[in-house]
């Protein structure tokens, strides 16, 4: 019977959120590409991984979106571009 009782589940942690004043202080700290990088990132939630695959081809100004290809679970999907 025991078996049937099964495991304790862990519980779920809430993800850190930084103040917007966290986030200046911390932009502050970067220059040039890095910063831009780092911008892209907070201003679309990009991951960093998926912000390292992106191609000029990604990037429609058009349109003001960016495609990320194959992100979490190898799914496409389309970001507005931070302003």
């Amino acid at each position: 019977w025991l078996q049937e009782i099964g495991r304790p589940r862990p519980s779920r942690r809430l993800p850190v959120v930084l103040t917007p004043d966290e986030v200046v202080r911390i932009l502050g700290f970067l220059e040039g590409e890095h910063r831009l990088f780092a911008q892209l990132l907070y201003g679309t939630g990009m991951r960093i991984s998926e912000g390292l695959q992106l191609r000029v081809k990604d990037l429609d100004f058009d349109h003001g979106t960016i495609i990320v290809r194959e992100g979490k679970g190898s799914k496409d999907r389309a970001l507005m571009l931070p302003e």
